[in-house]
């Protein structure tokens, strides 16, 4: 209850408290000495350890919202080169195959060349050139084709920042790669961009110093220095800093106690508490609010509610019940009524899915699938 509410809040002061609690019962549990004990140790432990660093985490973050902005702004802009270099020399050994596949190839009779783009780390673009004329083209093609005697160079179009690979062949042929290093929300069917794949998880963003729509490079290096003084990267405000280890807080408390739930039911301990085992990650899941918007707001709290029935019809299954005429007739009859009711559950289910997605639906028909399960053994006890 305190890791759910703690993974709620996503403050450090709660993600200090439950660590120590947590530390406070693995302590305790380590006295025992039992093998299902030295198990809740160690998943304890490694609970106490993950929140502890996602509260200092986050008390760095509220000490020292600056250094933690000017960390990530770094950490971006060396992604952002490492991408960049990565995606050049991917694009010129696009070009050069490019160039080995349609040699003498006339224009429209050229081979298919979608297949040489989707390697790298950017979307692609490409066109073949003989001169003025094209001699074929693969994947989106955003701008039109640079002067070929220029090595590179930055296009700046209404939607879309590109960068333009030259690859020169032989006599006045060339294929030029075209890589998209930003986009907006207007470009339609856009692929992976050098602003999103740098700013990742840090939320940096990036603004473009030059309104030029054309910059000319001589050499690949050029262009990469000219794309780096031209993407400026801007440092996230403390509140998307802190909202950053909120999300990663609950999303690390849920991890660690699915890895206490896991060590506690390998280490054979007594089916009340594998049955608690069970429940708790679904009830931090709920609290912290982290599958809500996959599963929807009703799919996480009718699962944790399913999970909860289930375990309690399963101690119930394992008392044994004392055997009566009234208890086997009730028996009978709830494993008769069983499948019209569980396909009356799963239409209305069906409806209350809808549009929610492939996860949504795949949580209501885990919510079907225990609920079934839990309705059988409680109907079953009696036999």
């Amino acid at each position: 209850m305190v890791v759910g509410e703690a993974a709620f809040q996503a403050t450090w002061p709660w993600l200090v408290a439950a660590g120590a609690l947590a530390a406070g019962v693995a302590i305790s549990a380590w006295r025992t000495r039992t093998r299902s004990a030295v198990a809740l140790t160690f998943g304890l432990w490694l609970l106490a350890a993950v929140l502890t660093v996602s509260a200092w985490r986050g008390w760095r973050v509220g000490s020292a919202p600056d250094a933690v902005a000017r960390a990530a702004v770094e950490q971006a802009v060396d992604a952002r080169d490492r991408t960049l270099a990565s995606a050049v020399a991917g694009a010129r050994q696009v070009g050069l195959n490019a160039l080995q596949r349609t040699a003498g190839a006339a224009p429209g009779e050229a081979p298919e060349l979608r297949d040489l783009l989707g390697s790298g780390p950017l979307e692609q673009g490409l066109v073949v050139l003989g001169g003025d004329t094209v001699i074929a083209v693969a994947g989106p093609q955003r701008t039109a084709p640079i002067d070929p005697t220029l090595a590179a160079a930055l296009v700046r179009e209404p939607f879309a920042h590109l960068l333009v690979i030259t690859t020169a062949g032989a006599g006045a042929r060339s294929a030029q790669v075209t890589l998209l290093l930003d986009a907006s929300a207007a470009l339609p069917a856009s692929g992976a961009s050098l602003a999103d794949a740098a700013r990742g998880w840090r939320n940096v963003d990036w603004s473009w110093g030059s309104s030029a729509p054309h910059q000319g490079f001589g050499s690949a290096a050029e262009a990469l220095r000219g794309v780096a003084a031209a993407m400026a990267p801007g440092a996230p405000p403390e509140a998307t800093l802190v909202a950053r280890e909120a999300v990663l807080a609950r999303w690390l408390a849920v991890l660690a106690l699915s890895l206490l739930a896991l060590v506690v039911l390998l280490a054979g301990a007594p089916p009340m508490a594998r049955a608690v085992a069970l429940v708790l990650p679904l009830w931090v899941m709920l609290r912290a609010g982290v599958v809500a918007s996959l599963l929807g707001p009703v799919a996480m709290p009718a699962l944790l509610a399913a999970a909860t029935l289930l375990m309690l019809a399963v101690v119930l299954w394992r008392r044994h019940p004392r055997r009566t005429p009234i208890g086997l007739s009730a028996s009978i009859i709830l494993l008769a009524l069983a499948p019209p009711l569980v396909a009356l559950a799963g239409w209305a289910m069906a409806a209350r899915v809808g549009d929610g997605g492939l996860l949504s639906w795949f949580g209501w028909q885990a919510v079907l699938a225990l609920t079934t399960a839990a309705y059988l053994a409680i109907a079953s006890a009696p036999l």
